[in-house]
């Protein structure tokens, strides 16, 4: 097992000395091999479904940046030319990635490889090549978005599928540089605190030897006095007593100097050790330790990586709504209990966070309001409201009122003291990728998936959504549920 371990340790590290090299480095040099190990075996099946499917240029393409990613690992490690060779990587894979968008790769999802690549851009390089290249990959994509229709060889894309592609490949290149640019700054933080405590240790040790130093010199003038004194004559004998008597006191107090120097280069090697044996581990621990304006580094980039996935997820489920993927599972649900009351509680937190009211209304003479529902897309649909009436909501509150219309008809009220949508912009509210604000300058993060998603899921449920808004005065979107509950 050990000899397996070392033979892997030995191939990822491309030739180089892990102890010698900084670890920032070596998990770079590492990510790359892997890389492009795992390149090689994925373009191999991918060749060979390929060859099956009948695309043979893509087969052949694939087998040939195969064997051009073994001989970048063999070159790595007889020429341990990092720099070069990741750029060069990265450059052949963002031509590889290139292609597969312009020839549609196998099924017309070449476009699909497309968001790995700021990924290992910037990974394998650095913030500043990293956005280089994917910047340029972006110029040609568009440029090819722009000009397809004068390829007719090539995959064709439509309007939509491009919008989608520009939104969430331009979020992916944000947020990956992000991730390496604080990935930089806590690297060379970690770095400095390193070099400040490796300047310590060797302050300490220098003492250190400064305290032997002294402790020696004292001994030997001690030795020597003591040789005096053993010469002196007899008629002196008391005062050689009394010098004895002295001398016991000093090596007494030598002793206990000793040992307490002894006890004080333990206590303070020990933590020291203990320090250095978990340097290591200091990005884990960083936050308390860096200054005070990079700590919100850390929540940037928890909050970043939440976002994506929460974009990446409404992607998708907006995707399956297109496609006519979804299949809803419709069963009998208490609105109010199961539903409606659940998710006041859990958005208590945010709400009090903002110092906001989050309370329920409910108007009823009851609460058992049973419908046949879809259960996952109405949580989904009040979900939403709630967290974009917090999200808009500065200070005052946020309602939910349950009740019947003027009709009879049961129906739900999520209304908040926000900020207001514009009429203009109501009139497009639930169309996907639409935002008051654009732009990376506006105040409230978000896609613009949101309310077409709720729109979408009101349609399966058979639910009619309405809003009433003015601007910095507040909004109130109404759910009416169809006149038969079950």
């Amino acid at each position: 097992m050990q000899n397996i371990k070392n033979w892997f340790n030995k191939l990822f590290n491309g030739g180089f000395d892990e102890k010698k090299q900084p670890l920032a480095f070596m998990a770079k040099v590492r990510m790359f091999n892997q890389v492009n190990l795992t390149g090689f075996f994925t373009l191999v099946i991918l060749g060979i479904s390929a060859f099956i499917k009948g695309y043979i240029i893509i087969a052949v393409t694939d087998f040939l940046i195969s064997l051009f990613l073994l001989f970048i690992i063999y070159y790595l490690r007889i020429s341990q030319k990092y720099k070069i060779l990741s750029f060069i990587s990265v450059i052949v894979f963002g031509v590889f990635i290139f292609y597969l968008l312009v020839s549609g790769g196998v099924g017309n999802t070449g476009y699909l490889w497309a968001y790995t690549f700021p990924l290992i851009a910037f990974y394998l390089t650095d913030s500043k090549k990293g956005s280089f290249v994917t910047f340029t990959f972006f110029l040609f994509s568009l440029f090819y978005f722009v000009f397809q229709s004068s390829f007719t060889i090539f995959a064709q894309y439509s309007n939509n599928i491009i919008t989608r592609f520009i939104a969430s490949f331009t979020v992916v290149f944000f947020l990956s540089y992000i991730f390496e640019k604080m990935r930089e700054r806590t690297y060379c933080i970690v770095t400095s605190k390193n070099e400040e405590l490796n300047k310590t240790i060797e302050k300490l040790e220098r003492n250190e030897k400064e305290l032997k130093r002294l402790h020696d010199e004292l001994e030997k003038r001690v030795i020597e006095r003591t040789a005096e004194l053993k010469t002196v004559n007899e008629k002196l004998l008391s005062e050689i007593k009394l010098k004895n008597q002295a001398m016991k006191t000093a090596e007494a107090a030598i002793k206990m100097k000793t040992e307490f120097l002894a006890q004080m280069s333990h206590e303070i090697r020990t933590p020291v050790n203990s320090i250095l044996s978990y340097t290591q581990l200091l990005k884990d621990e960083t936050i308390d330790i860096i200054p005070e304006d990079l700590r919100f580094s850390f929540d940037m980039i928890n909050n970043g990586g939440r976002r994506l996935i929460r974009t990446i997820d409404l992607i998708l489920n907006v995707s399956e709504l297109q496609t006519g993927t979804y299949e809803p599972i419709m069963e009998k649900s208490n609105i109010i209990e199961d539903i409606i009351e659940p998710l006041i509680g859990e958005f208590q937190t945010a709400a009090k966070a903002k110092n906001l009211d989050l309370n329920f209304v409910n108007l009823l003479n009851e609460k058992k309001y049973i419908y046949t529902v879809d259960i996952y897309t109405i949580t989904q649909i009040i979900a939403n409201l709630i967290d974009n009436a917090i999200k808009y909501t500065k200070k005052g509150t946020v309602e939910v009122i349950a009740y019947k219309n003027k009709n009879d008809l049961f129906s739900i009220d999520i209304k908040d003291s926000g900020i207001g949508i514009s009429e203009e912009f109501q009139k497009t509210l639930f169309e996907p990728f639409t935002q008051e604000e654009q732009g990376y300058c506006r105040k409230f993060e978000g896609n613009g998936l949101g309310m077409a998603l709720v729109k979408e899921y009101c349609k399966i449920n058979n639910l009619k959504i309405s809003v009433a808004s003015k601007k910095n005065i507040g909004t109130t979107f109404t759910l009416t549920f169809p006149e038969n509950k079950y």
